[in-house]
Order: structure tokens, then C-alpha cells, then sequence
């Protein structure tokens, strides 16, 4: 090189890249729908025939020929045909990525690339570019795939151009494509003909017409349709009264909605609920052993449950900690169960895949039990259960009465390898059952703690003053883990324990982790195994 020669300066911006991983031809016949699809990679959807229904998150939103949408990846996506004609769509997918060593980062991408229902003009272009790459799918020659994902790179560069940011356009079809939007969020909502084409802003017959050119009918009966949609949804879920479900899909007059359901889809709402019922498919987390108590088997729970409840739970699918979203998708829900102290990232997650309802972690096994039954149409089974407990406590009492001592103090305490901490139970867990079924009084320090917190469940205890908490029994259970099962070994030589009364007495008690769970099922077993622990 010239020694006066200058070094050839960089390009200053360096784009982020596009590769073109898979692209698919999907046609929906009339009436049916895909399964749920978590987006791995970005995905350009673009609907060539028919119309239907595209759901992004949990919103629902019409999906016709000539609409186009890029999704993020992470993003769930259900699609929908809509009668009377089947639904012909592409899906492309893709890869995006940011250069290294230049100005250009992840975010960058994201501003370049807009998400969601994209502008492609005009549409024969892009049914060209489409088919194009679709035609050309299965060559594996070097030439014609790099051909193949430069055609696609002119894409993405004309669908980048169409959709940059600028001031909407006052157009009359995209103002009533708004509207149609509107009514897919907001249908439970009190909706007006006149509101929509006030916000439309143009007449009447206008509006009309152009939405009919879209969607095919009246803007009156698509939203009965939508609302009736969703009433199918409701009445398949248990639990719910004829009031609830028409105020759910937008209907103020149940009288109204019967009506209208059956001139709309030629029975009444109960006997489409008859003719459909089938078991709920529901992943509980947390609460499996409150769903067998109702006689409802879940299609997923915990994965750290199954081995508590493997004889009550064959067959249920056991999902790992913390849940994902992806998991939740192969299991197909219809309903998702959650405790109160799930993060709100996980719930949103929850979301996007199914119903999902909150069960408060702080309420006693009753309140659970009572909660649930109502939400699943299960409140008899549920104050069955509440009942059968109450009379089995008290011949549990009656069997101990030849055996315990009227005033016998009684403290539980778990072991917890995971969080290497040594807990007390309050009147929650195996508290329950000592404190609540069987009648036992707490030690001093528990019954002022208890007191002190209505809700209080358990609280860590420094293993050294387990004496402050002495009882004429004395309960200890220990985590499976190998980390517990030492700390147990080493604990119950030491001085600490050997020194309460209750071990000199030979009323000290080792018992299973699985005593440490707070459900009805668990409780139950408690009150047979203490009959064999106390009643000899």
C-alpha cells in the first residue's frame, strides 16, 4: 500500500441483519383454529384468502386478505377462520440480529423494524415476494439460498419503508380497520353503531359500506358475533351463572343474551353448555391436592407435588420451577390456577395463555377449598369435604382422649434444606392440625406470635433457642434434600434438643417433609397418622 494512501474509512452506520429461517403456506379450513404458538423467532404474517381471527397476547383482532403482521419472538399467537370461507395464510420466519462493533445495538433493530399490524402496498407485491420465497423453499444450492434471502431482504427493506413513523393518514378504510379493533378490545363494553362512525369520522352509509366491504356484514351483527364468540368461551367454564356470562360478552339483559344466543346459533346457551361440557383441562400451581379433594384431576401442577400425591395424581404432568410459558402451551389449558405471590412478569405470562385466576396463599384450607369449589361449579364437594373433616377431627380427638392430657402443649417445626432455616408453625400447615382439628394448646412463644399476626404462618427460628419454644411434644420434619438430612443428623445429637423434655420423655416425633404441605388431603392424613403416633 502507498504510504500517502489514507486508510479507507468505515461505513459510520452498519444495519442490523435479517436472515430468512423457515416459511410455511398454512390454510385454515372454515370454523377451525391453530393451536397457541410461542414465537421463537420473528415471524411476518401475511393472510392471502379468507378472513378470520389473529389472536397476539391475548388480543383478539380480524384478520382478512391483504392484512400483514410482524411478531416479536416470545409472542404468542392463535390463529382463527371464520365461516363461511377457509382462511390462506404465510408465515416466514426469521432472524434478526444487531452487527458486532458498531453503533447499531438490539434496540436498534427493534426501532427499525416496527411489531405488530404492518402497512404492505401494494398487496400483489407482496403475495409476489411470497411466493417467491415459498416456491423456492427446498433448494439447498448455495447461489439460489443466498438469492432467496436477498429476495427476502428487499422485503423486509419495503416493509421498513411503508411503516416508518410518520403522521397517520386521515383514510377512511383505516379509520373504520380502527374502529373493527376497537370492537375486538373493548365488546363487553356498552358499544354504539353511532360512536364507531363518530370516530370514524365520516356518514353513515359511508362506514356502513365500508365495513361490510371488510368484514362481509353489518357492523351490528359482527359485534353480536364477537360477543357471542366469547359467551361459548364462558359457558364452557364451570362455575358460572347465565348473568355472568352475558355480562362477560357484553350483554346487559340476560333474557336479551338467551335470545340472541339462540337465534344466533340455533339452541339455547344451556344446551350448548350440555352438548359441549367436558372436564376443564387446568394447570394448577400450588393447589393440586384442593382440586383431587373436588374430584378434579389437573392436566399439570408443580412437578414437586407429584411425589406427595403420586398415588391421587397418574397422569398429571409435572412442570418445572418457575413456569414458562412454553410449557403452559404444549398442555393446552383452559384455565390456569395461580398462588398470590407468583410475580407479576409470570402472571402476565399466565395470561397470554390461558384464563388465569389468583388464589390467595394466605387464606386457610377452607377459604381455598371454598374459593375454588365456587370457580369449578364444585361448592357441594367442597362443603362436603369441610364437613367430613369436621367429624373426622372429632373422632380423631375421641380416639387420642385415653392417651393426651387435657392442656398438653404441642410445637411442629420443619427443616427446610433449600433455605437452610429451621421454621415453627403458626395455626397454618401441620399447625393447623394440632391447633385447629385437634384442640392441642401452643407453647407461650407461638401462641404470642400467633396473636400478634392473624395470618401468621411460620417464622425462621434460630436452632439454638428451639428450647423457647418447648412443648410437651415436639414435632420435627425434614426436607428430602441431602443438605437437610445432615443438618437432621447433626441437630438431633446435639445438646439443643437432646435437653427438651419432650425428647427426654420420648414424645418427640420425626416425621415425613410432605407433613409440612397445607391442603385437605394432607390434612386428613395428618389426623390417621397422628391416631398411630399418639394413640399407644
Amino acid at each position: 500500500m502507498n504510504p500517502n494512501e489514507q486508510e479507507p474509512a468505515p461505513f459510520p452506520y452498519r444495519p442490523p441483519s435479517f436472515h430468512l429461517y423457515a416459511v410455511q403456506a398454512v390454510n385454515l379450513s372454515s370454523g377451525s383454529r391453530t393451536d397457541k404458538i410461542l414465537q421463537n423467532t420473528y415471524c411476518l404474517l401475511a393472510a392471502m384468502k379468507g378472513q378470520g381471527m389473529i389472536t397476539v397476547d391475548g388480543i383478539r383482532q380480524p384478520l382478512f386478505s391483504g392484512k400483514c403482521y410482524v411478531l416479536a419472538p416470545c409472542t404468542i399467537m392463535e390463529l382463527e377462520a371464520v365461516e363461511p370461507i377457509d382462511l390462506d395464510v404465510y408465515r416466514v420466519y426469521f432472524e434478526a440480529g444487531a452487527p458486532s462493533q458498531s453503533s447499531c445495538s438490539r434496540e436498534t433493530v427493534g426501532e427499525l423494524l416496527s411489531t405488530g399490524e404492518l402497512t404492505f402496498q401494494p398487496f400483489w407485491r407482496l403475495t409476489e415476494f411470497l411466493e417467491d420465497i415459498y416456491c423456492n423453499r427446498y433448494s439447498d444450492c448455495a447461489l439460489e439460498s443466498f438469492r432467496r434471502n436477498v429476495r427476502f431482504q428487499e422485503l423486509i427493506a419495503s416493509l421498513v419503508e411503508q411503516n416508518r413513523a410518520v403522521e397517520p393518514k386521515a383514510d377512511a378504510l383505516q379509520a373504520v380497520e380502527r374502529t373493527i379493533a376497537y370492537m375486538h378490545r373493548c365488546y363487553h363494553e356498552n358499544i354504539s353503531i353511532e360512536q364507531l362512525v363518530q370516530e370514524a369520522g365520516i356518514s353513515r352509509w359511508q362506514y356502513n359500506a365500508l365495513f361490510k366491504s371488510l368484514t362481509g356484514t353489518t357492523p351490528i351483527d359482527y359485534l353480536t358475533e364477537l360477543r357471542i364468540n366469547r359467551a361459548k368461551s364462558l359457558l364452557l367454564l364451570p362455575g358460572l351463572q347465565l348473568r355472568d356470562v352475558s355480562a362477560g360478552a357484553g350483554f346487559r339483559d340476560e333474557y336479551y343474551f338467551s335470545r340472541r344466543f339462540k337465534q344466533t346459533v340455533g339452541i339455547s346457551p344451556k344446551q350448548y353448555t350440555q352438548a359441549n361440557a367436558r372436564p376443564p383441562r387446568i394447570v394448577s400451581l400450588q393447589y393440586l391436592g384442593e382440586l383431587l379433594s373436588l374430584g378434579i384431576k389437573p392436566v399439570g401442577t408443580n412437578r414437586s407435588l407429584l411425589k406427595p400425591f403420586h398415588r391421587e395424581a397418574g397422569g398429571v404432568h409435572g412442570i418445572e420451577e418457575p413456569p414458562d410459558a412454553e410449557s403452559m402451551l404444549k398442555l393446552k389449558p383452559d384455565l390456569i390456577l395461580f398462588p398470590s405471590f407468583a410475580p407479576k412478569p409470570l402472571v402476565e405470562q399466565f395470561a397470554k395463555v390461558a384464563p388465569a385466576v389468583e388464589v390467595n396463599w394466605h387464606d386457610d384450607v377452607f377459604a381455598r377449598l371454598t374459593k375454588i369449589g365456587e370457580l369449578l361449579g364444585r361448592r357441594k364437594e367442597a362443603r362436603n369435604w369441610i364437613s367430613r373433616y369436621a367429624a373426622k377431627a372429632k373422632r380423631t380427638r375421641q380416639l387420642l382422649a385415653p392417651y393426651v392430657h387435657a392442656g398438653e402443649t404441642v410445637a411442629a417445626f420443619i427443616y427446610d434444606g433449600v433455605h437452610r432455616k429451621l421454621f415453627v408453625y403458626g395455626a397454618h400447615n401441620f399447625g393447623h392440625t394440632l391447633y385447629r382439628a385437634l384442640h392441642f394448646d401452643a407453647p407461650d412463644k407461638v401462641k404470642m406470635l400467633m396473636g400478634q399476626h392473624k395470618s401468621f404462618r411460620w417464622t425462621a427460628i434460630d436452632p439454638e433457642s428451639v428450647a423457647d419454644y418447648a412443648a410437651d411434644r415436639i414435632f420435627l420434619a425434614v426436607t428430602e434434600d441431602e443438605t437437610a438430612i445432615q443438618w437432621a443428623r447433626a441437630f438431633v445429637t446435639s445438646e439443643h434438643w437432646r435437653k427438651l423434655p419432650a425428647v427426654r420423655n420420648g414424645r418427640a416425633y420425626i416425621v415425613e417433609h410432605k407433613w409440612g404441605l397445607y391442603d385437605p388431603i394432607t390434612l386428613e392424613s395428618h389426623l390417621d397418622e397422628m391416631v398411630r403416633l399418639l394413640g399407644t
